[in-house]
């Protein structure tokens, strides 16, 4: 058994990560932290069978007693627990579930995180948990750097079209949607009710904290250019739809044929039939991505659609998929 911790236990990907332990037959959760409640003993979601014990973290304890950590905090404290984790416990395996791992660049991390990074070199070790598209580097990571939830759905349909040299460097725009649980349990005025229901906006356009996580990702998959980034909010609790507009001179068939080909042995990811819009309330509650293409003639431009649950295959889920592929796990062990 895998002696499992989860560092931030109560979090909205805490909590989807101790739903997913109810059922994971290969890991053992030992070690569960909560800043506001540790000390204390109790099921605390209605859906977990068992009690937890919650810890106030200390370094120290969590390495002695887990084989792998989750970090599910802000970036912030996930920056300086990594550090401290691997500095005491090399051996030890780590996902970090926030944006403090993703960049290798001092300056665009203090940029988009407004900090700055004083462990880059161990940025650079870290190995960025895309499962579908970096498997072999995940089964031999210590750190994962798991993606974000707008990356993951931008990427995952675009990364196989880029390398097969079918995707045009220039124009590519992606126009995300996420329920309000992507935006986590600190309390925002415009995440609340009145301000949100039968309310939709977008935020961040050009300056949000994935824009440089997917334009890294592109360039590491041969495509170094910009892309235009505009997030939207959505009166859901869970769930994300990404439209991502690029050029190709490859005809239609060809790309959804690339897409199913890179993708057919992979157990979350699905194709949609032709014409078949992918939507969220299809993958609501799973670890599975659906992914499609269309093509408008008139302008030359194709879209990709994604839909995912941002807090499953947009955190959590995604994290016990890495999990499971660095221990030579089944991947949809504890995720079906």
């Amino acid at each position: 058994m895998i002696k499992t911790g989860i560092v931030g236990a109560l979090s909205y990907t805490g909590r989807e990560l101790l739903k997913i332990f109810e059922k994971h037959s290969q890991a053992e959760l030992v070690y569960c932290t909560s800043e506001s409640s540790g000390g204390k003993t109790g099921t605390f979601f209605p859906f977990l069978r068992n009690n937890i014990h919650l810890q106030k973290y200390q370094t120290q304890n969590a390495a002695a007693s887990c084989d792998l950590i989750f970090l599910a905090l802000p970036p912030g404290a996930a920056h300086d627990y990594v550090y401290e984790l691997t500095t005491l416990k090399p051996e030890l395996k780590i996902i970090d579930l926030s944006g403090a791992y993703r960049l290798i660049s001092p300056e665009d991390f203090s940029f988009y995180y407004g900090f700055e990074h004083r462990h880059i070199s161990l940025a650079e070790k870290a190995v960025y948990g895309l499962c579908e598209i970096y498997r072999e580097k995940i089964r031999k990571a210590q750190l994962i750097t798991n993606p974000g939830c707008y990356p993951t759905a931008a990427l995952l349909p675009l990364v196989p079209l880029i390398r097969k040299n079918l995707v045009e460097p220039k124009d590519i725009i992606i126009d995300a949607k996420s329920g309000i649980s992507g935006k986590g349990k600190k309390l925002h005025e415009d995440s609340l009710f009145c301000e949100l229901n039968e309310n939709s906006c977008s935020y961040k356009t050009g300056t949000h904290q994935h824009t440089p996580e997917i334009e890294r990702i592109l360039a590491d998959n041969g495509l170094g250019i910009k892309v235009l980034f505009s997030p939207s909010v959505i009166p859901l609790s869970r769930g994300m739809l990404s439209n991502s507009y690029f050029r190709s001179r490859a005809p239609l068939e060809k790309l959804i044929e690339t897409l199913a080909s890179f993708y057919k042995n992979s157990p979350f990811i699905k194709i949609r039939e032709a014409g078949r819009y992918p939507a969220i309330l299809d993958v609501a509650g799973t670890n599975q991505a659906h992914i499609n293409i269309f093509e408008d003639e008139r302008t030359g431009f194709f879209l990709a659609v994604s839909a995912i649950d941002n807090l499953l295959k947009g955190a959590s889920g995604q994290a016990v998929q890495n999990m499971n592929i660095m221990y030579g796990i089944n991947e949809t062990e504890g995720l079906l």
